[in-house]
């Protein structure tokens, strides 16, 4: 993680040089830890428990008005969560790490108060899910899983909306917003390469089935970050 934000604020002081001197550009960087849980299709799985994770990354500011700017970026997403059936008490704990490309829009209120203003942001994105872990609890026994090759598809759609607070300090200005995120489509584990269920990684039901598991990402962000 911490390799990962030297390399985000390595990325953020090179796109300033690159954009100082035109003022319809501004740079971001941020950090955000999240309450992320997953959301389960089948009726029979239960959502037991979501994480504490740390998110962050870049952004980058197109601004239009002195009150509306389009905004991208690169973002890092932790994911998490835990489910359990209702055949035996069986719980899965779901690790997953993506990166994002937002594409929005951030909107202003101009100075309320001083150097001090509202913010608000819509958007969509996309996410590449590229490392995970599962681990499946059968009681006493736990069965880890790092790799999830095959199992997985690595893309994802998403949107974000989110508000906060701007203050303007010295050259720079502090940012602080809570966002919420969720997905379009949904993580599922069921193959093992030759058209048969997954069982380590899904959850046996009250049927004495092991059903493919699907299910969404959600995610609530506290975000803290600097403008330049």
């Amino acid at each position: 993680m911490k390799k990962i934000i030297l390399a985000f604020s390595l990325l953020s002081l090179v796109l300033h040089a690159s954009f100082a001197q035109d003022k319809k550009w501004a740079i971001g960087l941020e950090l955000a830890p999240a309450f992320t849980w997953l959301n389960p299709d089948n009726s029979k799985v239960a959502s037991d428990g979501g994480r504490i994770k740390l998110n962050g990354g870049v952004n980058l500011f197109y601004n239009l008005t002195e009150r509306y700017a389009l905004a991208t970026g690169i973002h890092f997403n932790n994911h998490g969560g835990k489910l359990k059936g209702d055949y035996n008490g069986d719980e899965i704990t779901y690790n997953l790490r993506e990166l994002e490309v937002p594409i929005g829009v951030k909107l202003s209120t101009g100075n309320w108060r001083e150097n001090m203003r509202f913010v608000a942001n819509v958007g969509i994105g996309l996410g590449i899910l590229f490392n995970g872990s599962a681990t499946k609890d059968y009681g006493a026994d736990k069965y880890d899983h790092q790799s999830f090759g095959y199992s997985i598809f690595p893309f994802r759609a998403l949107y974000n909306v989110g508000a906060g607070v701007e203050y303007d300090v010295l050259d720079v200005t502090v940012c602080g917003k809570i966002n919420y995120k969720g997905w379009f489509n949904r993580v599922y584990f069921y193959d093992d390469g030759m058209g048969n269920p997954a069982r380590e990684l899904d959850l046996q039901l009250s049927n004495s089935t092991y059903d493919k598991i699907r299910f969404g990402l959600s995610a609530i962000e506290l975000s803290l970050g600097v403008i330049f």
